[in-house]
């Protein structure tokens, strides 16, 4: 069936768009700086240069109002830190909506909200926020936000992110 302009879909068991537009794919030494542990990073990439996470976005040019892309974070950890997408800010709010796995989504130390399969958190305009995987499978979540734009959030500006505690589990701590 042909689509119209302007509809997708989604294939959750994939995560692919029906109507597939630009892959974004981040390789480790692509974002090495936003992760805590140097030694850590060097160690990997001396082996290889995973994948961290990739973006899917539509084919069809922004509409005036809205913009979507489906993201597929990898499992895994770069030392004690989990895997993670780099930080970023848009100009306009974003609506975070969880189709599978299980991470978190950070804004502050002191405020790093548990997301699954099912959760939806809005983000509000201007505001950071990075997204980190603390489970073992993949991290699929869509964001519909704005067209007004969005930057990546310096490494240095943002310093937060998701370690293993002594226990395995996930827990908060700001970056020097």
């Amino acid at each position: 069936m042909e689509m119209p302009i302007g509809l997708n879909g989604i294939d959750f068991t994939s995560a692919a768009l029906i109507r597939p537009g630009t892959l974004e794919v981040r390789r480790l030494s692509e974002v090495a700086g936003m992760f805590a542990d140097p030694a850590a990073v060097r160690e990997i990439l001396r082996l290889r240069d995973p994948v961290v996470f990739e973006r899917r976005l539509p084919p069809d040019p922004p509409r005036p109002h809205l913009v979507y892309e489906v993201t597929i974070l990898y499992p895994g950890r770069i030392g004690a830190e989990f895997m993670g997408t780099e930080a970023r800010r848009g100009a306009d709010p974003a609506l975070w909506v969880g189709l599978r796995g299980e991470g978190r989504v950070i804004r502050t130390p002191d405020e790093v909200i548990p997301v699954e399969k099912g959760s939806v958190l809005q983000i509000e305009p201007g505001r950071a926020w990075r997204t980190v995987n603390v489970g073992r499978f993949d991290l699929v979540f869509l964001t519909i936000r704005g067209a007004g734009g969005i930057e990546t959030a310096p490494a240095g500006e943002f310093r937060v992110t998701v370690v293993a505690g002594p226990d395995g589990a996930p827990a908060p701590r700001a970056r020097a």
